[in-house]
């Protein structure tokens, strides 16, 4: 049985108020997911597989940089250390399972869960004390891996390892997104049983990184089904089916949109809510301000 909410949004341009609107359809279904629900808007068609099977862009490449303000070492690591002193000394050090770097003729300094910057801070310090020297370059020259789990609507599922850099878009990639996969309600829990949703969406079209996150030891990533879609026409940049997200504000969905065209109308906002006996209607009418307040 199809249950349908519709949700409908008039924006006028400025030019031809009669037939050019912002139109908004958002429908929920309980059980199957039907072909014109399935997104549409540019941008997604390079990233989800194809009808044979085949990914529309190749497989991202392995990036082997890391921000030291952000990555969190771990066992497995592996430090280049070269001290100047009155001889040149070349150390390769690794963090061992304790979460211990053991610096040879200069001792032993913990680095697990510390932030790249940090650590190196702490090894230069342990160092100087032993050698009395400034000349003491400190880099990571090989990054662990780690193990994922993802399962839901990718092409290659079940357990993977990858690079402790690797962001949530790399492992995505890498095991092909199916055509019918919701990218804007990603759900991953940590290895501590905590659950977070991210929209890929976001980050592809708004750069916001917090919706890209680096992966880490243990999460289980989940892809769902699209079960509800939205349906944006009319005045803005980028108009298409696009999945629903819970709790996203009608300026929020316009702004991943594309924004408004410099031509859109906004003066008066006409939305049309369609109950779930996908008869009865209500319509509200906003302001410009009042949509930056909803």
């Amino acid at each position: 049985m199809l249950n349908t909410i519709i949700l409908k949004i008039v924006l006028l341009t400025s030019n031809f108020r009669k037939g050019i609107a912002f139109m908004l359809f958002l429908s929920c279904i309980n059980t199957v997911v039907f072909t014109q629900t399935i997104p549409t808007y540019t941008d997604r068609s390079s990233i989800v597989f194809d009808a044979n099977g085949q990914p529309k862009s190749g497989d991202p490449s392995g990036d082997l940089s890391v921000d030291e303000e952000t990555y969190v070492l771990g066992p497995g690591d592996v430090f280049s250390i070269s001290i100047d002193n009155a001889e040149a000394l070349v150390y390769e050090a690794k963090v061992n399972p304790d979460g211990f770097l053991i610096i040879p003729k200069a001792g032993i300094v913990k680095v697990s869960g510390m932030i790249l910057k940090d650590a190196k801070k702490n090894i230069i310090t342990l160092i100087r004390e032993k050698f009395k020297t400034h000349n003491i370059l400190v880099t990571l020259s090989t990054i662990r891996s780690v193990k994922v789990d993802i399962f839901g609507e990718v092409q290659k599922r079940g357990g993977k390892v990858i690079f402790a850099n690797s962001r949530l878009s790399d492992v995505l990639l890498e095991a092909g997104i199916n055509k019918e996969a919701d990218i804007r309600n990603v759900k991953v829990i940590s290895k501590l049983n905590v659950t977070n949703y991210y929209d890929l969406l976001q980050y592809i079209r708004l750069a916001d990184r917090t919706q890209n996150p680096v992966v880490q030891e243990g999460d289980y990533i989940s892809l769902g089904k699209i079960d509800r879609s939205v349906n944006v026409t009319g005045a803005v940049g980028y108009a298409g089916v696009y999945e629903y997200k819970s709790g996203e504000t009608v300026l929020e969905l316009i702004k991943v949109a594309g924004g408004l065209v410099d031509e859109a109308f906004t003066d008066t906002i006409e939305v049309i809510r369609f109950l779930p006996d996908a008869k009865t209607q209500t319509n509200i009418k906003l302001s410009n301000e009042e949509l930056h307040q909803k």
